[in-house]
């Protein structure tokens, strides 16, 4: 039998660990290494990553994220060079799968809204309806935005749209009516007025006061005064809740309390709205409030007062 000496043993595992060396560096693969064996690249994580919400923002408003100054800047209002763009713009964004992004995209086009883009960007908005898209949630922001601008042509498409009996009122053409009465309260009351009576202008009542009362509660409640004492006490929380912002909680309370009796549903329901107010933040001021005006016969059906 041949026998081995230590120096041939020390040899072959010399020569046999150079082999295997240089068939790695080659690239010379013996049996299944690990994946972990596998070199990987590195990864940057400052580098974009392509389709990625950031890309796709950029890609739709490239100076930055949701602002594109310099495009808006380049297009003066009215004229078919913004029209065109802002037709091509909001069908561009609406083309988007993603919801939330798409909203959001939406939103910040909306930002540069200027009289006269209504149309456009509706057009914008068809074109991708034609294509098999639904985008009522956009249509209720182009629409609620719109109306703080040129409400008066918001408020008359709602009209034509509710002049058929039967047909039905949504919330957003409240919003709208806030959103034009805190912008432009003469022109919103107006129209307001000019409504005939019926489903569309008692749903816009509220709404009317509320977005008034936003800048000035005493002016809204003088456009409160054209209603009728049921449709005032219907309103009577957004008015407490604006003087009590404007003039703080004893402001709003001395204004509910100089009320005449006429308006004792609009003083019930103010107290109702405060008591739950203060039940909140403070028991000591609610119960102060409810001994001040437990003897008054207004009061008696105020909720608070049965607990």
């Amino acid at each position: 039998m041949p026998r081995f000496s230590g120096k041939s043993f020390c040899l072959g595992l010399l020569v046999g660990a150079v082999t295997a060396w240089a068939g790695l560096h080659q690239g010379v693969r013996f049996g299944n290494l690990p994946a972990s064996a596998a070199k990987k690249p590195a990864v940057h994580l400052t580098q974009p990553i392509a389709g990625s919400a950031s890309n796709a923002i950029k890609e739709f408003f490239p100076q930055g994220p949701l602002g594109e100054e310099a495009f808006w800047k380049a297009l003066r209002q009215g004229g078919t060079t913004r029209a065109t763009a802002l037709r091509e713009k909001a069908s561009e964004i609406l083309a988007s799968s993603r919801p939330y992004s798409r909203r959001r995209w939406f939103a910040a086009m909306l930002e540069h809204y200027q009289g006269g883009d209504l149309e456009a960007i509706h057009e914008g908005m068809m074109a991708q309806e034609k294509l098999g898209g639904r985008f009522n949630k956009e249509y209720e922001q182009m629409m609620e935005r719109a109306a703080e601008v040129e409400g008066a042509v918001v408020m008359e498409i709602v009209r034509k749209e509710n002049s058929k009996e039967g047909s039905p009122v949504h919330e957003w053409h409240a919003r709208c009516m806030a959103d034009w009465s805190a912008s432009d309260k003469a022109g919103a009351v107006a129209w307001w007025n000019a409504l005939p009576d019926g489903n569309l202008r008692d749903h816009l009542a509220g709404s009317l006061i509320e977005g008034i009362a936003t800048s000035s509660p005493s002016a809204a409640w003088e456009a409160a005064l054209m209603f009728d004492p049921v449709q005032r006490a219907n309103v009577a929380p957004e008015l407490v809740k604006a003087f009590a912002r404007d003039r703080g909680l004893e402001g709003s309370v001395e204004w509910m309390a100089g009320l005449g009796p006429e308006d004792s549903g609009t003083k019930s329901r103010a107290l109702e709205e405060l008591a739950d107010h203060m039940h909140h933040i403070d028991h000591s001021r609610q119960a102060e409030l409810i001994e001040r005006f437990v003897s008054e016969p207004w009061a008696e059906n105020c909720p608070a007062f049965r607990r």
